[in-house]
């Protein structure tokens, strides 16, 4: 399978003697403030309860809930580790609706980090401008980070199609990080249900 493609005027006097009394943060510091995710998704993307019209489906140490259409696919990912993508068609014939959990075990980046990465990099590439990150209240696990972007996947050498992504990376351990990404096209995202479909994501205890 290919891999889904897949950040007041002030008094000056104030400021002036407010700035012998601030310590200047280091550069490490800076790098960390920097990396944490600021504002609140949107939509709303808090955990749901399984909607009455959905199966559940369980994968290696969690489970979700989607609604019949979507064909369940057990893969392996590059790293060897088992992958559960769930696929249904779309209107595009070359870009199907997906949502895919990923296992990441003893990972080099936290969740932070790795959310700010990929937003760098969006950025830097111009992939996409309007990318957010945010942190989440997520049962069962130590952080959790979404990201959320939209850009322009090409399904043809002349033409791309305007693709909705959500990227929930999960933090159960030190040891393990478990990514949940769904994307569909922009104009199909809602309809197909993904984001609900990635806020049923739960860790199984």
């Amino acid at each position: 399978m290919r891999t889904p493609r897949w950040a007041p005027a002030a008094v000056a006097g104030l400021g002036l003697l407010l700035a012998g009394c601030v310590s200047t943060p280091s550069s490490e510091q800076l790098r960390q403030q920097a990396m944490q995710p600021a504002g609140t998704p949107s939509p709303a993307a808090n955990p749901i309860s399984d909607p009455r019209d959905t199966r559940e489906v369980e994968g290696k140490g969690f489970r979700l809930a989607a609604d019949s259409a979507f064909q369940r696919l057990d893969l392996t990912s590059k790293n060897g580790e088992p992958m559960l993508v769930l696929r249904r068609a779309s209107q595009v014939p070359a870009l199907p609706v997906q949502i895919a959990v990923l296992r990441e075990p003893d990972p080099k980046q936290d969740v932070v980090e790795q959310s700010y990465s990929l937003e760098v990099s969006k950025r830097t590439l111009g992939e996409s401008t309007d990318i957010s990150r945010s942190d989440l209240v997520w049962p069962g696990v130590e952080r959790a980070v979404l990201v959320q972007w939209t850009q322009n996947v090409p399904t043809t050498a002349s033409e791309s199609v305007s693709t909705r992504y959500w990227q929930l990376s999960a933090q159960v351990t030190d040891k393990l990080i478990l990514v949940v990404v769904g994307f569909a096209p922009a104009a199909e995202f809602d309809a197909a249900r993904v984001g609900d479909i990635v806020r049923t994501f739960r860790i199984n205890t």
